[in-house]
């Protein structure tokens, strides 16, 4: 983790205490024979939450791969948005910081926050088979414009870098969909999708059930 970073652990978040939501989570899961509902469950989850946003935090600046950081990283709602305050909370403390000519260190910028609601089995020609979608209308490109349009031009036209992040992917369709329409209404941007956790899911008579590694 970067030098930087402050706080180590889960009851150094300022706002610690406002993820008790979290602990009820399928997430809690991963934690065998703990108990769901104890504070030892509650800091074993945010410790895996922090450390994966810690990963997220790298692919936001590049640092995955080597390359140039996202200027703009649009969440996908609902579930992605808690994410975003997250970003907004603790970027300084997990952003790596940029050197100056003059040999200072400083937090790099933010990148810009967006948001935007796909639902997948709206997308798809079936709504059972996965990775196989409608096709992308002109209407679909004008919607989607609309949501980034202001008076002094669009917010995302030109040559942006976009990250699109979700919370939890299972078949990676919502993401996959979202990349589609982003780069069809903004042709000049680079787009590429990122998942927060990626559940392993195993088929029981009780119906699925999600396990995160």
């Amino acid at each position: 983790m970067p030098e930087t970073q402050k706080h180590r652990s889960p009851e150094d978040i300022p706002f610690y205490d406002q993820y008790e939501v979290l602990v009820p989570d399928a997430r809690a899961k991963k934690f065998a024979g703990l108990d769901p509902t104890s504070e030892e469950t509650k800091v074993a989850v945010l410790e895996d939450y922090l450390s994966q946003f810690d990963k997220m935090i790298s692919v936001i600046q590049g640092r995955d791969v080597d390359a140039p950081p996202y200027d703009t990283v649009i969440f996908l709602d609902k579930s992605a948005r808690p994410l975003s305050w997250m970003l907004s909370e603790l970027w300084d403390d997990f952003a790596e910081p940029t050197e100056t000519s003059e040999g200072d260190k400083i937090v790099p910028k933010k990148p810009d926050q967006k948001y935007l609601n796909i639902d997948r089995l709206l997308w798809r020609k079936d709504q059972e088979v996965e990775n196989e979608f409608h096709d992308i209308s002109p209407d679909d490109i004008h919607a989607l414009r609309s949501i980034f349009q202001f008076k002094q031009g669009n917010v995302l036209d030109g040559q942006r870098r976009i990250l699109v992040v979700d919370e939890i992917s299972e078949s990676g369709d919502t993401q996959r969909i979202a990349s589609k329409l982003i780069e069809a209404a903004f042709p000049d941007a680079t787009v590429r999708s990122f998942a927060y956790m990626t559940p392993e899911i195993r088929l029981t008579k009780a119906g699925p059930s999600y396990e995160y590694p």
